[in-house]
């Protein structure tokens, strides 16, 4: 099977909630989130690692496809099987209506559940 990702945004005024499921999740893959503010605040980050051959994720949010540097919007400090990152607030500016999403798994194919919350133009 090829990798693939399920990507559901829930919105409440300037609330968002994005919820991404990975399956057959490899090194490197990146799943796109579509429709987002050019600009805001990421308040939380969690990752779990829910099945497969991986051990640990190292999840990343950029606002280009494969981003680096200034694109960076967060990036997690120790990679582990579950991730849950929520101070301090992250504001990111210069989207193009879409962000990018790296799990980083460390090996193998796996599974994976991602949910961030954001909130627009603050």
């Amino acid at each position: 099977m090829a990798y693939g990702f399920v990507t559901t945004i829930d919105r409440a005024g300037a609330d968002i909630r994005i919820l991404i499921t990975e399956t057959d999740l490899t090194p490197g893959d990146e799943a796109e989130i579509t429709t987002m503010p050019s600009w805001g605040t990421v308040l939380r980050q969690t990752c779990v690692l829910t099945g497969g051959t991986g051990t640990t994720v190292d999840p990343s949010l950029t606002t280009s496809a494969g981003g680096t540097g200034i694109a960076v919007v967060v990036t997690n400090d120790v990679a582990s099987s579950v991730v849950d990152n929520a101070t301090p607030p992250v504001p990111w500016q210069g989207g193009t209506g879409s962000l990018f999403h790296q799990s980083n798994v460390d090996a193998g194919i796996s599974t994976c559940t991602t949910v961030y919350l954001i909130q627009a133009g603050v």
